[in-house]
């Protein structure tokens, strides 16, 4: 829960207008401090296709936070265009925190950050 602390540290500034995230426990855990403090009420995604599609069709231009799992953020990087490769995520790594940035040519950057403690 530490770690989901720091991240509202790091985050608490960026503007985040919409929240989204998994339905296991991990994901609410790690961004219900975040939700709370900024008052937003997270989105429950279960299809990846489906999760970049409302982002881009209700939420274009805006500033999103995205909890996902080491095996779907790599095809979410994807269907936005971005390179997977330039955020490594393994399944036992916890403070990784992918920043996906489209300018306004549908130019995409990936940047790998990390946050809290870290993972062993």
């Amino acid at each position: 829960m530490n770690r989901a602390k720091d991240l509202v540290q790091v985050l608490e500034k960026a503007n985040i207008t919409a929240i989204f995230r998994t339905n296991t426990q991990r994901n609410q855990q790690t961004v219900s401090p975040l939700a709370e403090f900024l008052d937003i009420t997270p989105f429950i995604y279960a299809d990846d296709q489906q999760l970049v599609s409302q982002i881009l069709t209700q939420h274009s231009g805006k500033v999103i936070l995205v909890a996902g799992h080491s095996d779907t953020i790599r095809p979410i990087i994807e269907s936005f265009k971005g390179n997977p490769d330039n955020c490594r995520l393994t399944g036992n790594e916890f403070d990784n925190l992918c920043v996906i940035i489209i300018n306004g040519s549908n130019q995409t950057n990936v940047i790998n950050l990390q946050y809290g403690k870290p993972s062993p």
